[in-house]
């Protein structure tokens, strides 16, 4: 999917082999502005999730069908309603039990919040997992990148020269697990996932064993990148990091891996 000039595209790779498929026209229904932000993890119950920072709320195209749409009303018991959450989303990552994990603000305050996307649809009445106050958690307003665990319950997060591990179910705050130079910045965090689809080939070599860490030395104009060996269930490093200098800075970091027989 793509969102452009506020409207949303969205295409399959895998419907042909001629490589012609385009985006087409945009999907319609009511939203606000946009996150910069689509699940990779809704199965085959969507076209596509959206979040509507204007209107606070999560949105949705359902599958084979062509305009936004609202979700059932939701279990008061719920962890939060994806409906009327009244919080931004600042960024997200798929984790634990395929649910996408997502940092969120309201007002002065933030949370995680953990959502059920991969097997429900509109009408599931208890999307939201969990909420999580993390507000003072150290240096979370000044977070740069998330990346969420799916082989323990954690969270990473990049926050001036230091990540960060959160063990949400354990504490709301988290413990520095690596520190860079002052000099530099982190500007992006991943742990080694692929898309999650091929988890159930079992094709993923050193699964959530691995990390990336990217910073950015703004006096020098030197991009760095760090590779860890971590513990794949708490994250806790184990060893020296390999270190490769980039030319650039580095925003973002994705995986991927050729389907193999």
């Amino acid at each position: 999917m793509i969102i452009n000039d506020g409207k949303v595209y969205s295409t399959s790779f895998t419907s042909g082999l001629s490589r012609n498929n385009f985006f087409g026209v945009a999907y319609g229904g009511d939203h606000g502005e946009l996150a910069a932000w689509g699940s990779d993890v809704h199965g085959n119950k969507y076209e596509v999730l959206g979040y509507d920072q204007t209107n606070e709320r999560f949105t949705c195209v359902n599958k084979n069908t062509v305009k936004f749409t609202s979700f059932s009303a939701q279990d008061p018991a719920a962890a939060f309603d994806v409906n009327n959450v009244g919080a931004k989303l600042l960024m997200a990552d798929w984790g634990r039990s395929y649910y996408d994990y997502m940092l969120m603000q309201k007002d002065q305050n933030y949370y995680l919040a953990i959502a059920n996307f991969v097997t429900s649809n509109s009408g599931t009445t208890n999307i939201g997992q969990g909420w999580y106050d993390i507000s003072t958690s150290p240096e979370i307003a000044q977070a740069t990148s998330i990346a969420a665990a799916y082989l323990g319950e954690y969270v990473l997060y990049g926050a001036g020269s230091k990540v960060y591990n959160l063990k949400y179910r354990s504490s709301p705050q988290a413990e520095v697990l690596w520190s860079a130079s002052a000099a530099e910045t982190v500007t992006c965090v991943r742990l080694q996932k692929y898309y999650y689809q091929s988890l159930f080939l079992a094709m993923m070599p050193n699964p959530n064993a691995i990390l990336h860490v990217a910073t950015w030395n703004e006096a020098s104009k030197e991009g760095k990148l760090y590779q860890f060996q971590i513990n794949p269930a708490n994250g806790a490093i184990l060893g020296e990091p390999r270190v490769y200098t980039v030319p650039g800075k580095i925003k973002d970091m994705a995986w991927k891996k050729a389907m193999e027989r």
